[in-house]
């Protein structure tokens, strides 16, 4: 039985290391693994995953969400204190997702390379607000494996405290999206070049203006997600 960690990126600060946000998720992941370790004396190798791909506000646009949690991740590591658990914890980033679907499938690619017909338990860390639609994504993306979830109230943003019910929307909406996409591989195609889209106009924002932009695609989302929905589904019932 393999045992393997997801950990999905929230976006590219100017420094990971000087961050609030990531200074308490990344220190709740670290605590919550520790636990499992202490709790789970058998397990020798722990695999964990951080998961998010290039969504670097700064030129030149080269840092990933999983390179720059890894980076920090160890630097919390370092400490005399985790001598022991650095020992049973295998660090990897996958550094192509821009997307929570595609934080699942990449890292699914990569479990599969290292688990190969083994079974293995996951243990799945997301921001607080996103769990109900990580919980059904997770289980059609891993449905025959034991998923264990560690939702973490750790944003202090504006996101965070937005209009809880443009944020329902833009879960809902993000989740039917995701649900489609999973259905054929043209789907999932187009369902990255939304998120490309997100991610173009974050940059044209600027980051003084990043919070707004968020806000912005969110709304827009929630108002032309259906539509987006609708074109999904008619290329799905397109003949091939």
């Amino acid at each position: 039985m393999k045992h393997i960690a997801i950990v999905p990126g929230y976006g590219i600060p100017k420094d990971i290391t000087q961050d609030l946000n990531y200074s308490i998720y990344l220190r709740i992941v670290l605590n919550t693994l520790y636990q499992i370790l202490v709790e789970n004396p058998e397990i020798e190798r722990l695999l964990v995953i951080f998961s998010g791909g290039k969504t670097d506000m700064l030129p030149p646009y080269g840092r990933s969400e999983g390179g720059e949690m890894k980076r920090y991740f160890q630097r919390l590591l370092s400490h005399p204190r985790h001598k022991a658990m650095r020992k049973r914890l295998r660090l990897r980033a996958e550094s192509r997702a821009i997307s929570t679907l595609e934080n699942f499938l990449n890292s699914k690619a990569m479990i599969e390379a290292y688990a190969g017909s083994d079974e293995y338990e996951l243990y799945m860390f997301c921001e607080a607000t996103r769990f109900a639609r990580i919980e059904t994504l997770s289980m059609k993306v891993f449905p025959s494996v034991s998923v264990n979830h560690y939702p973490i109230d750790f944003d202090q943003s504006d996101s965070r405290f937005c209009d809880p019910d443009l944020l329902a929307k833009k879960e809902a909406m993000d989740l039917q999206i995701s649900l489609l996409a999973l259905q054929d591989r043209r789907l999932l195609k187009s369902h990255h070049k939304l998120f490309a889209e997100k991610l173009r106009r974050l940059r044209e924002a600027g980051p003084e203006q990043h919070q707004e932009a968020i806000h912005a695609w969110w709304e827009w989302a929630v108002q032309n997600g259906q539509f987006y929905a609708r074109h999904l589904q008619r290329l799905e019932d397109m003949e091939p």
